[in-house]
């Protein structure tokens, strides 16, 4: 028979061994709910993140301030949304023209995403603003090489066009048929092979561009204006006065494209 001194020892010594075994459980326990609750609280805010980032794209174009305090909360909530930094450096170049931000969240883009196509793209198309040619071929390369890129004649085009930049006449022109024959309907694409064309002298190759430049995005009073100058080089009176006839009609809110389509058009009627 076990005395009681005794019985109170042992039965302690299984409590101390039952709290070894069970304090390991508690804390792992513990940790298990930590980072329970981390995730969850990261989930809210990449949601968070993702609503913001949504609304500033909706106000990139429009709304560029509004955009840009979207972004930033979004970036607050979650730092390591890539695509937010490729917005914060579209509104950075092409809405405020501050080069060094814009180059700045390019590039943290693409250190959190290296194949990121879009950011390349657009840091390639900085680089050309910059006049850094070369830097911004390589961008252009990068973008084209990742097969999973979406709108490839883009990269393509501006590809083409830094070429065009670096005085290579025959690369700009490989790279800019690319793109239109990758999409025929790139209005862009079609636009600046009609001007490099044209300035080699091939006026009949730059106006079939320039058709199909008001063909595709015929509501660009530009597009007419274009196709209307390149048909007069040629002696294609009656298409180029038809053409400066759509200018006029397309630019009825942009009264400095109107009057020049109007004086072009008068031209012909001397």
């Amino acid at each position: 028979m076990v005395q009681p001194c005794t019985q109170f020892l042992l039965t302690r010594a299984v409590h101390v061994r039952a709290v070894k075994v069970l304090r390991p459980a508690r804390l792992a326990c513990s940790f298990l709910c930590l980072m329970l609750s981390a995730c969850a609280h990261h989930r809210r805010d990449r949601a968070q993140a993702e609503i913001r980032y949504d609304l500033a794209v909706r106000n990139l174009m429009e709304h560029p301030q509004i955009a840009f305090k979207e972004v930033e909360k979004a970036l607050r909530l979650d730092p390591h949304m890539h695509e937010a930094w490729h917005v914060r450096g579209v509104l950075f170049h092409y809405s405020f023209g501050r080069h060094d931000e814009a180059l700045k969240s390019y590039k943290k883009a693409l250190a959190l995403h290296p194949k990121y196509s879009e950011a390349n793209t657009n840091l390639g198309n900085l680089y050309v603003d910059l006049k850094r040619y070369d830097d911004a071929i390589v961008q252009y390369k990068k973008a084209l090489n990742n097969v999973l890129y979406r709108v490839p004649y883009i990269a393509h085009g501006n590809l083409g066009w830094a070429y065009y930049k670096k005085g290579k006449l025959a690369e700009a022109l490989d790279h800019l048929n690319a793109a239109v024959t990758i999409n025929p309907q790139y209005c862009l694409g079609h636009f600046k092979l009609g001007q490099l064309y044209e300035k080699n002298k091939q006026h009949q190759e730059a106006c079939v561009h320039f058709s199909h430049y008001r063909t595709h995005c015929p509501e660009r009073a530009e597009a007419w204006q274009y196709d209307g100058m390149c048909h007069a080089k040629t002696g294609d009176t009656k298409t180029a006065q038809e053409s400066f006839q759509k200018c006029i009609e397309k630019s009825a809110q942009d009264i400095t494209q109107q009057n020049t389509c109007k004086k072009l058009l008068n031209q012909f009627k001397r």
